[in-house]
């Protein structure tokens, strides 16, 4: 009896172990309540600093109601998922409409930090100024910005009206410019940015910072401050499929109003294929691709 009733104790452990199932939170700003536990649509939580908090395994996901808007900034921190069960930003509910982040005050919309297998699609994105919350965001701004991660994506997400708090120093059309990147990734590798559209930033459309393993797939960037793309000590990188559209653009004074569709320094097997490059604009190096030092 003694024997058989350790049988079933390390059976039971095991199975404690091995079959913890993934979960599903569902965030809506209109109904939910950050008191609720996420589990089910009629449950949601109400705001992103409620998910930011949540502890997720492998395989879980984080869904954002169609249509509804979303105040402050979505941090994911620390997150270790796996090839067949990434953790998953998305969205839910019915309609084309996206679920909107208005980041206004904060560093980013999403940021993903020292995490690894994270999937992010369908959200649109905005952070346009605002006073600011994140001390950071007072002069630098992103719409995603993904740090000492590997094996993100991040696709079909709207990232627009793009601009730090306050105006720096800056060798563009103006003396100032106020920095919004659509898409930050540095010190990362094996990052997927796929059909995404980027539009209105004050300087980059998507930045890479000493980021190895990239592939740049069918998105479209137009009327960025600088460069629709832009790369520095980056190492394996495939640029395929996209429209870089009015870099360099004025369109709005905080704007940097100079910039290449593409421009990549000191990097390092990087392919460009079947891309279009349009309407650059602006004082020197405003080029369709600029190949720079190194």
């Amino acid at each position: 009896m003694i024997y058989r009733s350790c049988i079933a104790r390390i059976v039971l452990l095991l199975c404690v172990g091995v079959c913890v199932h993934a979960e599903d939170y569902y965030l809506d700003s209109q109904t939910g309540d950050d008191r609720n536990d996420g589990l089910s649509p009629a449950n949601a939580w109400a705001t992103l600093t409620k998910a930011s908090a949540g502890s997720y395994q492998a395989g879980d996901r984080i869904l954002l109601k169609r249509g509804v808007p979303f105040k402050g900034k979505l941090s994911l921190r620390h997150i270790i998922a796996g090839s067949d069960q990434p953790l998953v930003v998305d969205a839910y509910g019915k309609g084309e409409q996206l679920p909107k982040i208005d980041s206004a005050g904060y560093i980013g919309g999403i940021t993903i930090e020292d995490c690894s297998y994270v999937k992010v699609r369908n959200i649109e994105i905005s952070s346009d100024g605002g006073v600011a919350v994140d001390s950071k965001a007072k002069t630098d701004r992103y719409g995603i910005y993904v740090s000492k991660s590997n094996n993100i994506s991040i696709e079909n997400l709207n990232i627009h009206a793009i601009f730090a708090t306050e105006q720096t120093k800056s060798e563009g059309k103006d003396n100032t410019t106020a920095y919004g990147h659509g898409a930050r990734i540095e010190d990362s590798e094996r990052v997927q940015v796929r059909a995404c559209r980027i539009e209105r930033v004050g300087r980059y459309g998507i930045n890479a910072l000493r980021s190895d393993d990239l592939l740049i797939l069918n998105n479209q960037t137009d009327h960025t401050g600088c460069s629709g793309l832009q790369m520095s000590r980056c190492k394996g990188v495939e640029v395929r499929g996209n429209i870089f559209d009015h870099p360099g653009s004025f369109i709005d004074e905080r704007m940097h109003g100079r910039g290449s569709g593409s421009w990549v320094w000191s990097c390092e097997d990087v392919r460009y294929e079947s891309n279009h490059f349009l309407n650059a604009k602006g004082k020197g190096d405003s080029c369709g691709v600029h190949i720079d030092f190194n």
